[in-house]
């Protein structure tokens, strides 16, 4: 793999009750590798990760949700050029 990069996605906050999304794409001609998600800004309980995966070859999806707290939610991937695309 060439040009391995961590990439951080957008900061998105949330609020009580409805499912928050946070979505990372791969800059132009690379593909996630893996991926994952930081949590910050907690005020009350701790959202429950439901999904943190690849949503198609250039995107990583994290959706969380809380009842009891807000927070902000980012996602977080590796992406990399693969062997063949350069």
């Amino acid at each position: 793999m060439e040009n391995l990069s961590r990439q951080n996605g957008p900061v998105v906050s949330s609020t009580v009750g409805p499912l928050t999304t946070a979505e990372l794409n791969c800059p132009p001609g690379q593909y996630v590798i893996s991926g994952g998600y930081a949590i910050t800004s907690v005020v009350g309980q701790v959202p429950e990760i439901l999904s943190s995966l690849p949503l198609d070859a250039d995107t990583w999806q994290v959706v969380a949700n809380s009842t009891t707290g807000s927070y902000d939610l980012q996602a977080i991937a590796l992406c990399a050029i693969l062997p063949g695309q350069v």
